[in-house]
């Protein structure tokens, strides 16, 4: 069955998003290189991140793993694919309103319809479509 033009194209966010989490924890590991450069879209989160310790480092170590289970999976048209990446978009979309709430950044609130029609749409019967039936 053809894969969906949708989930093709989710597949292909899921594994920039991989790229781009992980790139970021490397910066965070190695500071003082040319992998800070990605510091300067959001200097906030880099703030935040680096004053977690470890923590912020596995916090998009985890977001770069799960990314790329969910752009695998979504590309193998498996349903635990598209299930992980909802849940990958509902933390993206927790992770919002807790910025927006309690760090109080309304740039934040951008991502959260955004996030919210990928997840209607991998929730939908067009993204399922060819999924291979659970035995």
């Amino acid at each position: 069955m053809i894969r969906p033009a949708g989930v093709t194209a989710l597949a292909a966010f899921f594994a920039a998003s991989t790229l781009i989490s992980f790139t970021a924890a490397l910066a965070l590991l190695v500071p003082d290189t040319a992998l800070d450069g990605i510091w300067s879209l959001n200097p906030d989160a880099h703030d935040a991140l680096r004053d977690a310790g470890r923590l912020g480092i596995g916090l998009l170590m985890g977001a770069s793993a799960g990314c790329a289970l969910a752009a695998a999976g979504l590309w193998q048209r498996r349903a635990w694919g598209r299930r992980l990446g909802i849940g990958v978009l509902v933390l993206t979309m927790l992770g919002a309103f807790g910025n927006v709430f309690f760090r109080g950044d309304g740039r934040s609130l951008v991502g959260l319809p955004i996030a919210g029609v990928l997840t209607a749409y991998l929730m939908s019967a067009r993204a399922r479509r060819g999924e291979p039936e659970p035995p």
